[in-house]
């Protein structure tokens, strides 16, 4: 999900790709066995599988440097092997084809999704491929810093048989630490201080929706909102661009201009409200961990609500998404589930949105769901 104040700036640039591109396909499929001898005294899973930090976004998953992404066919094995090799050959024809367009993805915001390049479906240099699209212009730093958070979380709660003693304010500092490591070094003008909680209000809304004015009230009346809405979200707009400021200007924000806002995205807690709400969320985290690990609470219940409430809170002015699943990730291994990643960012996302919105137990049932995927793809620690 795509995170922005009101500015209303559009979303990363995208191209189709480049016909005289040459796929080197590797002929050796890699092996994706379980893990094995990772079991904890109490039944947790204590180390993450490889394939969890090249996963660390729905729907795509990474080079081996981190630099590139990869859109695969969900309903298909991740073809990691095809990625490694195809994205490093389109950067390199993309540079050589377009080079004055190239530069244009170091102008791309590195924290985002990248430069996107769509492969020919119908080229038989494709032939049995099972990527849809390459990103590039990814910081790779990005994907160490995951691999770096999970390694955290491992030595901090999967192999720390004390965890569940710690206080509610211990554990909000793990999840500072947490955020920290996947901030470190990224550019703070783009993604915050990593470790500190936001300071600006914050709009969440689906990738697919235009952050023009006009493409939000397009969004609005694709789900059903009525003119009052859009009359309420033109109006808010009009306030922040009177008040100079995005901050004083949803100062003055009535409930019912938030509600046109909720509509189309998830409007989370106000800047103050962020401490209370991390505390009564690391309390009530505590509870169910306890709870689950005594045999009495289910995982993948608990995992879902965890993940829900951090998408909620967005206590940080970026990477609330990649906290939530690492999160939702330890918490599935605590009770002795293998840790996933989501095939598809748009079923993700509308998991959530319905969550959001009410249907309850929406988002459990699709981690259930996932978590099956997961298991059929046989993934393990080789990769």
């Amino acid at each position: 999900m795509q995170k922005r104040a009101p500015a209303f700036t559009s979303t990363a640039t995208k191209l189709s790709a480049l016909a005289l591109c040459v796929l080197l396909v590797s002929q050796i499929s890699p092996s994706y066995a379980r893990a094995a001898g990772v079991v904890g005294a109490a039944g947790a899973l204590t180390t993450f599988s490889g394939h969890i930090s090249r996963g660390m976004h729905p729907g795509f998953f990474t080079t081996q440097g981190g630099g590139e992404y990869c859109r695969y066919v969900p309903e298909k094995q991740i073809p990691f092997d095809q990625c490694d090799q195809v994205a490093p050959v389109m950067d390199l024809l993309f540079q050589i084809q377009a080079p004055d367009i190239y530069k244009e993805v170091d102008a791309v915001d590195l924290h985002s999704k990248g430069f996107e390049l769509g492969i020919p479906p119908d080229s038989d240099l494709f032939e049995d491929n099972e990527i849809e699209r390459v990103t590039l212009g990814n910081d790779p730093r990005k994907y160490t810093n995951y691999q770096a958070a999970l390694k955290y979380l491992e030595k901090e709660v999967l192999q720390n048989d004390r965890f569940l003693e710690k206080t509610p304010k211990q554990l909000i500092q793990t999840i500072h630490k947490t955020h920290k490591l996947m901030q470190k070094n990224l550019p703070v003008q783009e993604v915050g201080h990593g470790g500190h909680y936001r300071d600006q209000f914050l709009h969440v809304s689906a990738d697919h929706v235009d952050k023009t004015p006009e493409g939000m009230i397009a969004e609005l009346r694709r789900v059903g909102g009525t003119r009052r809405d859009e009359e309420n979200l033109l109006s808010s707009i009009k306030k922040v661009r009177d008040a100079g400021d995005s901050e004083r200007g949803y100062s003055l924000w009535t409930e019912e201009e938030k509600s046109a806002w909720k509509k189309i995205g998830h409007l989370a807690p106000d800047p103050e409200e962020i401490p209370s709400e991390m505390e009564t969320f690391a309390t009530q985290i505590l509870e169910k961990l306890r709870f689950m690990v005594d045999e009495e609470g289910d995982p993948i219940e608990t995992a879902a609500w965890a993940h829900q409430e951090i998408g909620r809170i967005h206590p940080y002015a970026d990477a609330n998404g990649r906290l939530a699943r690492a999160f939702m990730n330890t918490v599935l291994q605590m009770g002795g589930i293998e840790a996933i990643v989501f095939p598809d960012d748009n079923t993700y996302t509308e998991a959530i949105v319905a969550d959001q919105r009410g249907s309850s137990g929406s988002f459990t049932n699709f981690l259930e769901e996932t978590v099956a995927w997961n298991r059929a793809q046989g993934f393990g620690l080789a990769n």
